[in-house]
């Protein structure tokens, strides 16, 4: 009966665990991971101004012309 309980019991860790991990990816990494590619892909479509010796550009959409960002000089 005891080892029952204590497979029982290391059962619910790795629950918890695997539980945990799954709420740190979805509240903290996932929404960083989605904000850098809706980013990247703003700045594939927006028109920059920059200097070649700038590494950040200043950029905005065509359809939001007051609406800036800032996107990595690509050259």
């Amino acid at each position: 009966m005891k080892q029952a309980i204590s497979e029982l019991n290391l059962t619910v860790i790795i629950v918890l665990a695997v539980a945990g991990l799954v709420a740190l990816f979805s509240m903290v990494i996932w929404p960083v991971i989605k904000s850098g590619l809706h980013n990247s892909a703003n700045c594939s479509d927006a028109i920059c101004t920059c200097d070649i010796t700038d590494d950040i550009c200043d950029c905005y959409m065509e359809s939001n012309p007051s609406e800036h960002f800032d996107c990595v000089n690509k050259g």
